[in-house]
């Protein structure tokens, strides 16, 4: 249900009261990200790389992409020993219909490896902690 900026959604028993949202792109994408602040399109908030330590490298050389789900995208959890579906990830851990296309997804040489601040691939963790930077997201707005 939706009037004048307002709009009431259901799920799992609840109602939720928010403004309209607007669906990213998407065909939006970044295929060489240093690890920058991005602020996402269609207010999906901000991502960016931190670094851990004062140590810690700047930027990543464009290493990584970035980009919306399209629909079929397969994760391995850090300390999973099974590849899960996102969709399948995303009812189990109750995240909304209306938010999940409008999570960003991070790609290391072509492999899905972190789905906002929700989920990490051992690949990501790995390679996070080799280059001593976590990985941000502000969240959608």
């Amino acid at each position: 249900v939706a009037w004048a900026g307002t709009q009431i959604r259901r799920y799992r028993e609840h109602l939720y009261a928010m403004r309209p949202l607007a669906e990213p792109p998407r065909d939006w994408r970044i295929d060489a990200w240093n690890g920058a602040p991005i602020n996402l399109p269609a207010a999906c908030g901000r991502l960016w790389l931190e670094p851990v330590d004062a140590d810690a490298a700047g930027g990543v050389e464009g290493a990584l992409a970035v980009s919306f789900r399209h629909g079929g995208e397969r994760l391995r959890p850090a300390g999973d020993r099974h590849t899960r579906e996102l969709r399948d990830l995303m009812q189990q851990a109750g995240i909304p219909p209306w938010r999940r296309g409008r999570l960003p997804l991070v790609w290391l040489d072509g492999e899905l490896v972190a789905v906002g601040d929700h989920w990490r691939s051992d690949q990501a963790e790995a390679w996070l902690a080799q280059h001593r930077v976590r990985l941000c997201w502000s969240g959608d707005a």
